[in-house]
């Protein structure tokens, strides 16, 4: 009996208990589940593209790869790729200052890609004239563990 009364004096909505203070006021209950179906939407994006985020380092079976590491360091610690590819880059202008020109060069792009079995990630190491630019996190691996 209460609870009806209780309703009937706000509309038929109650009130949820957002306080003003924490950045907002008083909703009702429906409108609060909407804006946390809002947040948690956002919150769902968010965390798809974290997981197409890049790494900034990762562990080889023997030492750790770090964004920087030349190739013949990497190759040390990991040993030969599962897969590579390598190819000539787009070109790059550099301008030189009191000379007024620019300098177009070619790059070097070297793209590895290790398998470590699967129950651990694969990763995917892009490299450029080099040097490390880039680790991606891909998939579990498809070989056996070693």
């Amino acid at each position: 009996m209460r609870l009806a009364k209780r309703n009937r004096a706000h509309g038929g909505k109650q009130p949820a208990r957002v306080h003003p203070a924490a950045g907002g006021v008083y909703k009702t209950a429906r409108e609060v589940r909407l804006q946390l179906r809002k947040l948690l939407s956002r919150a769902a994006i968010f965390l798809t593209l974290i997981a197409e985020a890049t790494l900034a380092s990762f562990k080889c079976p023997t030492a750790w790869v770090d964004i920087g590491d030349t190739v013949e360091q990497v190759l040390h610690k990991c040993g030969e790729p599962d897969q590579y590819e390598t190819r000539i880059g787009n070109l790059v202008a550099t301008f030189v200052p009191g000379v007024g020109d620019v300098q177009m060069d070619s790059i070097l792009v070297e793209e590895y890609l290790y398998d470590f079995g699967e129950l651990r990630y694969m990763r995917f190491l892009h490299f450029e004239d080099g040097k490390l630019m880039y680790i991606k996190e891909l998939g579990y691996g498809g070989k056996n563990a070693q």
